[in-house]
């Protein structure tokens, strides 16, 4: 009984190397079939100065310098993305997280109708939070950072007897916005920022 070749063997469509060609290189089976082109071979189909480096690399360690080249072509860029958003106040405490995290102490943005008058003022708060954007959608992602730097007001006034917030402003940033129905995020790759300012009052 004839012995089984051990090689690996490819239909010639599937190789991508012309017919002509191949025959000079390959040698042919007796089934019909080509032989897998051999390291040696694939070399020769290369710049020299590129054929030298590919010899000395193994395809599993080729493969994970390919990786890694292609991640930091890409990460600068990535990393650098800072995209501004206004988002709406009343979605976010309207959510799952804010009707069940916010505490019961009122607030109001700049320009909201409605809001106390102070009978006294407990000062001017501010409070920032990042939250993780990875695996999120940047709305959700600014959603919990906002909320997040509300409780923290909210705690701040409750600690200091307060009864409300009103004057509510985005401070992210440094930059300072006013809104009576939206706030103001800064969403990365993988963070979301929001800051909040706000006066603590009494009201009775």
């Amino acid at each position: 009984m004839a012995r089984k070749s051990s090689m690996k063997m490819l239909d010639l469509r599937r190789v991508g190397v012309t017919p002509t060609l191949k025959k000079r290189q390959m040698k042919k089976s007796r089934n019909g079939l080509f032989q897998q082109p051999t390291k040696a071979y694939l070399l020769e189909q290369l710049p020299m100065k590129h054929a030298t480096v590919v010899s000395l690399i193994r395809p599993p360690v080729l493969a994970a310098v390919v990786v890694s080249w292609l991640l930091l072509a890409v990460a600068p860029h990535t990393s650098a993305r800072e995209t501004e958003h206004f988002f709406e106040v009343s979605q976010a405490v309207t959510s799952k997280l804010g009707r069940t995290r916010l505490l019961e102490v009122p607030f109001y943005m700049k320009g909201q109708e409605g809001a106390p008058e102070a009978t006294q003022s407990l000062g001017t708060w501010t409070q920032e939070r990042s939250t993780r954007g990875v695996m999120r959608t940047d709305k959700t992602s600014c959603d919990v950072a906002f909320l997040s730097a509300l409780i923290a007001l909210q705690e701040s006034a409750k600690k200091d007897g307060a009864d409300a917030i009103v004057n509510l402003v985005s401070a992210t940033r440094g930059k300072t916005t006013e809104s009576p129905t939206h706030y103001r995020c800064i969403s990365g790759a993988t963070i979301a920022h929001v800051a909040l300012t706000g006066d603590i009052i009494k009201t009775r």
